[in-house]
């Protein structure tokens, strides 16, 4: 009677603690989950690139810093919406892009990595030009959702426009001297200037 009395009320306790013990860790994994998630969510906003997630229909899933601020959307009117309705692209002769060739969309039935060049029509009309290269992520042989990242060519197309508008004035001023000195030679030679002494030849 004395041995029931005395260990009843211990089982009580023991699963008590172990109920203590289940939560503490639960709450620490928790934490550490947070902690992991704040970190991803830093790494992917601190990216140079556009970075675009969608799931495998084509609908946004995620989107960093980098391409909101580049194309000029806030995060609530991309975020659920299709890809390729949402961000327009067009060709290098500014002509529409199918929806249903994009890179994005080709990644997603193919099951392969896509790169390609494009314009996107930035929220204000304005037209960017861009590199990505599209990755679909695979879920038991089946592509799950696919990943963009894109590179904004502005700067670049800019710099090779004033490389070319450089090299092109620059021939043509070396070409100016050079053309003069031709046209003296040749007076010289033609005895413009009276005969040539055995010197100046």
């Amino acid at each position: 009677m004395n041995d029931r009395i005395n260990t009843t009320p211990a089982e009580p306790l023991a699963n008590e603690q172990i109920w203590q013990d289940l939560l503490v860790e639960l709450a620490e994994a928790k934490a550490q989950l947070e902690e992991e998630r704040i970190r991803t969510e830093a790494m992917i906003n601190s990216l140079g690139e556009g970075l675009i997630v969608t799931n495998e229909h084509g609908e946004i899933t995620r989107v960093n810093a980098y391409a909101l601020s580049s194309l000029g959307f806030r995060e609530e009117e991309l975020l659920g919406a299709w890809f390729p309705r949402t961000i327009m692209a067009v060709d290098r002769d500014l002509k529409p892009i199918d929806q249903l060739a994009r890179p994005i969309i080709r990644a997603l039935t193919s099951g392969q990595a896509i790169s390609d060049y494009a314009h996107y029509l930035k929220k204000d009309g304005t037209v960017m030009p861009v590199f990505m290269t599209v990755s679909p992520f695979m879920i038991g042989g089946k592509p799950a959702g696919a990943i963009e990242v894109f590179r904004d060519l502005t700067d670049e197309q800019q710099l090779d426009i004033a490389k070319e508008e450089f090299v092109s004035l620059a021939s043509h001023q070396l070409r100016t001297p050079a053309t003069g000195v031709m046209a003296i030679l040749s007076m010289l030679a033609a005895g413009d200037f009276g005969p040539l002494t055995p010197l100046q030849m």
